[in-house]
């Protein structure tokens, strides 16, 4: 069915842009659950509530 399906497009560009599409797309899935991850979200997440203190802001995945 696979075969077929790619057979029946005539050309190779819409192919590769759904192959683009699904490998950027995992790419930013597997870096947003990525281990560590967490702690810089966590941090992003609370920025909205702070009240202007200044505070030492990490730089770890930037």
């Amino acid at each position: 069915m696979f075969k077929e399906i790619m057979g029946n497009i005539g050309a190779i560009w819409p192919t590769l842009g759904l192959f683009l599409f699904f490998g950027v797309f995992l790419g930013a899935l597997f870096w947003t659950l990525r281990k560590g991850s967490s702690e810089i979200y966590s941090e992003a997440q609370a920025l909205p509530l702070e009240d202007g203190k200044t505070e030492k802001v990490s730089s770890k995945g930037a």
